[in-house]
């Protein structure tokens, strides 16, 4: 084993030690050993997220042109910003990324006017738009950034943040939108589905309707989707009896 893997696992295991400022010193030592490696460089970001040094972060993956041009890297630096309360640069930065291109901007519009389904096949197209574009970039940032998670997965995450970030600026259309992008996206997305039915507080018949319209048999996980629909059911389920049981105690 070579001093680079030595040092990578080292980083690695002070992370699951919650020892984050040593993780971040030896992740420095790792860097400048491997010339700004870009996986190494990711790894060193989200050592400083984690120890809440989040303009470092920030300012590390910006000086790398390779990780600017990574979905998953402007992703991290919205995530940067929300957790710095800097909410107006964390959607300034989503917005100017590949995924908010013009194809992702009617999709926004049609979440409005449209049904779910409807938006689903949007969303489709708006993720293949971004596949597209990211295979253009000549794959300056290799596969193993994204690790761990699906795009699906990486699309629905910016989505939520988008909801979350909207929902701080009190704009709750604008915030439902994205929340139900998030959801579509990926149907596992507790979050997202947490949102729509509590902090919307959504009718019963939106409710079923919602659970309708969404694509449980397409996830990529089958095991999950199963569970996730039968969870969401019966969490559905649960909160309409409550509301019955209530209005009843109101009439008597």
């Amino acid at each position: 084993m070579c001093l680079s893997d030595v040092l990578r696992k080292h980083v690695l295991s002070n992370m699951e030690l919650q020892q984050y400022l040593t993780a971040c010193y030896w992740a420095d030592k790792l860097v400048c050993l491997e010339r700004y490696r870009s996986e190494d460089v990711l790894l060193y970001a989200k050592a400083l997220y984690y120890s809440r040094q989040y303009h470092r972060a920030i300012a590390l993956i910006q000086n790398c042109k390779e990780l600017k041009q990574s979905l998953v890297c402007r992703y991290f630096i919205a995530q940067c910003y929300y957790a710095c309360s800097e909410y107006k640069k964390a959607l300034e930065f989503l917005e100017q990324s590949d995924c908010n291109s013009t194809d992702f901007n009617s999709n926004v519009t049609s979440l409005v006017a449209g049904s779910l389904s409807k938006q689903l096949c949007i969303s489709t197209d708006c993720q293949n738009a971004v596949n597209d574009d990211s295979t253009k970039q000549s794959n300056t940032v290799s596969d193993s950034l994204i690790s761990g998670f699906s795009t699906e997965q990486l699309h629905s995450s910016i989505a939520l943040l988008k909801g979350k970030l909207y929902e701080l600026m009190e704009n709750r259309s604008l915030a439902t939108q994205f929340y139900k992008e998030a959801l579509l996206l990926d149907v596992t997305c507790y979050e997202a589905f947490e949102k729509l039915v509590h902090f919307q507080s959504i009718s019963s018949e939106e409710e079923s309707a919602l659970l309708t319209e969404l694509n449980f048999t397409d996830h990529v996980n089958p095991l999950m989707s199963k569970l996730a629909e039968f969870l969401y059911k019966d969490k559905l389920n649960k909160n309409s009896v409550s509301e019955t049981r209530y209005l009843v105690n109101l009439t008597h």
